[in-house]
């Protein structure tokens, strides 16, 4: 083979892998694919969650308004913060 047709075919497989290798502009399908998927698995488990620290929440405060035990720091362990007695 003549040397200027092994640099003529050096100089294109360069320029290919250069291009392949280069950040392509423009819109890409695939990530709005992805962002679709993450979407419709991680929407139901949301509403899932809400819903029922919703129904938990308007159940507690069910139960508060028909005179359950109303919480304070002293009884209540959410509301504490540490296991130490809080000063008189």
């Amino acid at each position: 083979m003549p040397v200027a047709m092994l640099s003529a075919m050096h100089s294109a497989m360069h320029s290919a892998m250069v291009a392949d290798a280069a950040p392509q502009g423009g819109f890409a399908w695939v990530n709005l694919v992805i962002l679709v998927v993450v979407g419709a698995v991680t929407w139901p488990i949301y509403r899932l969650l809400r819903d029922r620290i919703s129904r938990n929440r308007r159940e507690r405060w069910a139960r508060e308004e028909d005179g359950g035990p109303t919480y304070t720091e002293a009884n209540d362990p959410d509301l504490r913060r540490d296991d130490r007695t809080p000063p008189a």
